[in-house]
């Protein structure tokens, strides 16, 4: 009995350790829609770096391999994308706005849908972060209501270092309307009397009491744009710079000099552009001096000379000042969709203060702007950037403050200069004519005529967008009277006359007048006239001759099919020119078949004037119109290629490695006999793997390192009856690579794809076979207990 026990531990251990692969090998890859809470990691503080937090994401080992990334800037309402790589660095530009993080989900990895997360407001130290931090940590317990936030008031969950938002679905997204501009403004003195009072002043006093200040600040919404002012009694510092809203500005206010004796009390208003105005009262006395009165002067005694005490050295005032060069950076007029962008411009600034500075970089919405070549200036140094308009700009004048902000104690100090940057964009210049009427005919008149028929006018429209110079135009067989107006604005018209000449002989006479121009915009009228000595008698209407070898896809329209707009007629007076009006939409013609196309356009003459059809000829016509067909679409096999897998690449035995097969002439999804392309079908790295069918991609990891070979092969198909068929030739493509070995490698299966035939490489490092070993030896043993058993029994 003791044996059976034994036997039966030994077969038990040998069962648990037979189970070990299976367990191994049970991981999962997550796939799915992407649910639950995303949070972002990292302290929101300029300088820290960012990434996602996948703890509560679902599917359950999601990863940044299986997602894309968007990183954007939250101003206000407005979102601006800084990154699309895994982590973000916070910069000094996000300093005062929120950072929000979009990831979504590889759909060629089994991962859709989407989630965001914002962070809380970015500051500028960890430090700060850290505190703001521990503040929010606080249970409403631990705070007094005064002590408790707006927000910590409120039963929402806060989360220290990230927020989070949940994934909105697409078309139930919140809409943010634009503010109404508020524009206002406050204004206080520095001390606590509501005014400014200077006290009373001596006549004739030299020097000037000590400046006193006054503080506005934007309250509005808007920005603000103070006017100059010069109050008469009292000399003011002015608001040079725009206010922007919460921005504050600090003015000094002192009596003006020699100052008439009196009581002067002034009330300073400040107004601006904006129609918002702030009004603070000074006050000053200035008395007569009083006159001494006589002393017996004293008999001089002398006194012992005195130690010259040394004058005392002031401290200056700092001084926050620098010069722009140039003021103004004007790239001049450019066209809409230019392709070319002006030079840039260089901007030098020079500290002019008498303290060190720390400039911030510039930033502009329409221009784009360099980098300081130094922030940090001593007074007399310069630094400079470089500014170029960016590409693409649409229409319209873009005129733009760049202004230059110094760091104070760690935050942004009130602007010291700046640079106004200028550039026009006009309309691409459209140069087009229209004539109206087109054609004019002044019928027919036997030779000798004695009248003329009556002159017609002609109206000639600008329809384009920019002016043109019009020519005087002329005619051979016609007069043609003064143009009204020789240059024409967009829509603009101008008229002329226009009639046969006296005393032409016998023919018809059909003259293409053209309008010109200095632009070499195209238009022209067409005139007719007919002289003739007897009724002239129609025989009969000569067809057009073929047209042949217009290009596939052509226009379905007169011009775009090359039909001419006249044809010869015989007549009893000889040939002449007849106007035709071809019914194109009637034709056969399909411009989206790619095959080659012949059919035949009917048209309808219109006789000239003069010309009798008493035989009743039919007054139609054809013409025979050929197209020619789509040529074959024969891709070269060089264009086929392996994405994904870089020769020079970091690759070791934990990295899953995934590339694409992109086959030449994969991409014809409308394909035409004989067209030919080449498709992926297999694979090869140490052993071969098969696709059925698209996509073309694969994941793989190896478990040993070293140097390896991708192949991919390529069957060259033909497009024959409907379907692709395979050629017999192949093209094959390959890729080096190296892996390096990782010590210790953690064992995580590869997803293997579900159109190839034989499961990719997982790249375990484990060791199959002393398992199955293993197994098969407790399979041994257990078949021994049962023959033992029934021998015995």
């Amino acid at each position: 009995m003791r044996n059976k026990k034994i036997l039966s531990v030994i077969m038990t251990i040998f069962m648990m350790l037979s189970l070990i692969p299976s367990m191994v090998f049970a991981a999962a890859v997550p796939s799915g829609t992407l649910d639950g809470k995303l949070k972002v990691k990292g302290l929101a503080a300029v300088g820290t770096t960012l990434s996602a937090d996948y703890e509560k994401v679902l599917p359950e080992g999601m990863t940044d391999d299986y997602v894309s990334f968007k990183w954007s800037r939250k101003n206000g309402e407005e979102l601006t994308e800084v990154g699309t790589e895994k982590t973000y660095k916070i910069t000094d530009a996000d300093l005062g706005a929120e950072i929000v993080l979009k990831i979504t989900g590889m759909e060629d990895k089994g991962v859709s849908g989407s989630l965001t997360a914002t962070t809380k407001q970015i500051v500028a130290t960890e430090e700060e972060a850290s505190q703001k931090v521990e503040t929010e940590e606080q249970t409403p317990e631990e705070q007094t209501p005064e002590e408790q936030t707006p927000e910590e008031q409120t039963p929402e969950e806060q989360i220290p270092q990230d927020t989070e938002e949940p994934d909105i679905p697409e078309g139930n997204e919140e809409v943010f309307e634009p503010e109404e501009p508020v524009y206002d403004a406050s204004i206080s003195p520095e001390n606590d009397l509501g005014m400014l009072d200077f006290g009373t002043l001596a006549y004739g006093y030299s020097e000037l009491p000590s400046e006193q200040y006054v503080t506005i600040q934007n309250t509005g919404n808007a920005t603000l744009n103070f006017d100059s002012i010069s109050p008469e009694h009292f000399m003011v510092q002015d608001v040079e710079n725009t206010l922007n809203p919460g921005e504050c500005v600090t003015l000094w206010v002192v009596p003006r000099e020699g100052l008439e004796p009196g009581s002067y009390e002034d009330t300073i208003t400040y107004t601006t552009a904006e129609g918002v105005s702030v009004s603070v009262v000074a006050k000053v006395v200035v008395e007569e001096a009083a006159t001494p009165e006589e002393t017996p002067t004293p008999e001089p005694t002398e006194t012992p000379e005195e130690t010259p005490t040394p004058e005392p050295t002031e401290t200056p005032v700092p001084e926050y000042k620098v010069q722009v060069a140039p003021e103004v950076v004007d790239f001049g007029t450019v066209t809409e969709g230019y392709t070319e962008v002006p030079a840039s411009q260089t901007v030098t600034i020079t500290n002019q203060g008498n303290v060190k500075i720390i400039l911030m970089d510039p930033e502009s919405q329409n221009f784009v702007l360099s980098a300081l070549t130094a922030i940090e200036l001593e007074p007399g140094e310069t630094t400079s950037f470089t500014v170029a308009p960016k590409e693409a700009l649409p229409e319209g004048e873009y005129i733009e403050a760049i202004y230059f902000y110094p760091m104070v104690d760690g935050e942004g100090g009130e602007a010291l200069s700046s640079v106004t940057a200028k550039m026009k964009v006009e309309k691409a210049k459209v140069y087009k004519l229209t004539v109206e009427p087109e054609n004019i005919d002044f019928g027919r008149r036997e030779e000798g005529y004695e009248s003329v028929p009556e002159a017609q006018n002609v109206k000639v429209t600008n329809t384009g967008n920019a002016s043109i110079h019009l020519e005087q135009p002329s005619g051979s067989n016609f007069d043609i009277g003064a143009l009204s107006a020789a240059e024409l604005a967009p829509g603009e018209s101008c008229n002329f006359t226009i009639a046969p000449k006296k005393g032409l002989g016998e023919n018809q006479y059909l003259e293409e007048i053209a309008i010109g121009n200095k632009e070499n915009a195209k238009a022209s009228l067409t005139a007719s006239f007919m002289v003739s000595k007897k009724t002239v008698k129609l025989k009969s209407i000569q067809k057009p001759a073929d047209i042949k070898g217009l290009a596939n896809g052509s226009e379905k329209s007169a011009a775009g099919l090359k039909l001419p707009a006249t044809v010869e007629v015989d007549t009893t007076s000889g040939k002449m020119k007849a106007n035709v009006k071809w019914d194109v939409k009637g034709c056969a013609y399909n411009p989206a078949v790619s095959d080659a196309q012949t059919f035949e356009v009917k048209g309808t003459v219109s006789l000239p004037k003069g010309i009798e059809n008493p035989n009743e000829i039919a007054l139609s016509t054809t013409v025979k119109v050929t197209v020619n067909g789509r040529s074959v679409v024969v891709p070269d096999a060089s264009q086929n290629k392996i994405t994904g897998v870089d020769p020079n690449g970091k690759y070791t035995t934990e990295t899953k490695i995934t590339f694409e097969a992109v086959g030449a002439g994969m991409n014809n999804t409308s394909p035409q006999k004989g067209d030919i392309r080449y498709l992926p079908v297999k694979w090869n790295v140490l052993e071969d793997r098969k696709w059925e069918s698209s996509p073309y991609t694969a994941t793989f990891r190896m478990g040993q390192g070293g140097n390896y070979t991708l192949k991919v092969t390529f069957d060259q198909q033909k497009y024959d009856n409907g379907k692709w068929n395979n050629t017999g030739a192949a093209d094959v493509k390959q890729v080096n690579f190296s892996v390096a070995h990782t010590k210790n490698p953690t064992v995580t299966p590869a997803k293997q794809k579900g159109n190839q035939k034989k499961p990719v490489l997982t790249g375990d490092n484990t060791a199959i076979v002393p398992f199955v070993i293993i197994l098969a030896i407790a399979a041994i043993c257990i078949v021994v207990v049962v023959v033992y058993r029934k021998k015995k029994r």
